[in-house]
């Protein structure tokens, strides 16, 4: 019977490119096995009579299959596979088929003991031997490319292992950054006045932070950096605290809007700043629009916060779904227009039918409105006739260090 183990036709199979070593006293012995082998299509076929050769030159030779004699003079094959096992990886896997002439069970039950993988006795039958062969160096495939696999999982495990050991390096980083900047109170603020649009009197101010540490960078980028380290909280604390000692020198009647994040408004360390301060003209406004994820939380904070005597704001109304949960939730004392809203209002018949839902909306809830990001005199004119009695922007005032200044074009609208 022919057996064309490894023929082209058989899809390239990976064994055929197998190395197969023949270890056998007997020269004759070594050469059948190796005609054999090679007539099933195995062309990498090495034949040594003496063991030691090979336990010398193993990593040389480097087997896929060795073909082992059981009864040689220079080292029986019980002390060979003893010593191979030895000198092994032990991820490595080296199939070892032993052929030998002791057709004895305790032949057998003994190699298989020590390391053999399968054994057979001679005479031998040509077509057992190659698929015992074939089926050896299988399994010797599947084991070098699982080890393959295992070694890149492993080479993507230190990558992701180091990667992550540098995020975390750079985490500690930041946080001793974020950290020294609050210790320092390299905080700067500055205030942007609020100004009645009739009159043209400040009635109060927004405090900004502003952060001087190096690399000089805006505000958005420290406190995005600040959540990442956990810190934002305490960066917003600092600047709410920095605001409020300095807007005790604001004239009386004059208020002043400190921002804050929810996760901000809901700790109770902001009830513990304010109360350092008159918190009566202190407004904390609320600048995220994230859904609640516990809106009774939130509005606790708020109620605890009006009960100080502070007010609660919920910024960029008209922002969208998330600002109108915000506005439902809070049920705040001031509502701060968006500037998206506000530019070119005196253009846009859908801004102005919008923000004049809103103006019924704060009348009905006695809620004060505030217009943000004023920039030209059309839109001051424009909101002033729908009823919007307060407003802040560049046109009206540039955030600066205080003193608060008096509007410098008022005489263009006073009235008008």
């Amino acid at each position: 019977m022919s057996l064309a183990a490894c023929s082209p036709a058989a899809g390239e199979d990976a064994t055929c490119q197998a190395r197969i070593v023949i270890v056998d006293d007997e020269p004759t012995n070594v050469l059948v096995l190796k005609r054999m082998l090679q007539r099933a299509g195995y062309p990498h076929v090495d034949g040594l009579t003496n063991p030691r050769v090979l336990l010398t030159d193993l990593d040389r030779l480097d087997p896929d299959l060795l073909v082992l004699d059981l009864h040689m003079p220079i080292i029986d094959g019980i002390t060979f596979l003893d010593e191979l096992t030895r000198r092994l990886d032990d991820d490595d896997f080296v199939p070892v088929l032993v052929v030998t002439a002791d057709v004895t069970d305790q032949a057998k039950e003994t190699a298989l003991a020590h390391g053999a993988h399968d054994f057979l006795t001679k005479p031998l039958n040509y077509t057992e031997l190659i698929l015992r062969v074939r089926n050896l160096l299988r399994t010797r495939m599947q084991h070098l490319a699982l080890s393959r696999e295992r070694q890149v999982l492993a080479s993507k495990v230190d990558h992701l292992e180091h990667g992550e050991h540098q995020q975390a390096e750079a985490r500690r980083e930041l946080a001793k950054r974020i950290e020294a900047l609050i210790d320092s109170r390299s905080i700067e603020i500055v205030f942007q006045p609020i100004v009645d649009l009739t009159t043209a009197a400040i009635i109060g101010a927004e405090a900004l932070a502003r952060f001087t540490t190096t690399p000089i960078r805006p505000p958005d980028e420290w406190l995005a950096d600040a959540a990442i380290v956990g810190l934002r909280t305490h960066l917003e604390l600092a600047a709410i605290a920095e605001a409020a000692e300095q807007a005790a020198s604001l004239p009386d009647g004059v208020f002043v809007a400190v921002n804050a994040s929810p996760m901000t408004l809901r700790s109770p360390r902001l009830i513990q700043e304010l109360r350092s301060f008159d918190p009566a003209p202190v407004i904390v406004e609320v600048t995220e629009h994230e859904r609640a994820d516990d809106p009774d939380a939130l509005r606790d904070a708020a109620t605890r916060l009006r009960q100080m005597g502070a007010r609660v704001a919920v910024d960029d109304a008209g922002a969208g779904f998330a600002s109108l949960e915000q506005i439902l939730c809070l049920e705040p004392d001031v509502l701060k227009l968006e500037r998206q809203l506000i530019s070119d209002v005196d253009r846009s018949p859908v801004k102005r039918s919008l923000v004049s839902a809103l103006v019924h909306f704060c009348c009905e809830t006695r809620t004060t409105l505030i217009a943000e990001g004023i920039e030209t005199l059309e839109e001051l004119h424009t909101l002033r006739s729908l009823g919007v009695r307060a407003g802040q922007g560049f046109f009206i005032g540039r955030p600066a260090p205080l003193p608060l200044r008096p509007p410098a074009m008022r005489h263009l609208w006073i009235g008008g």
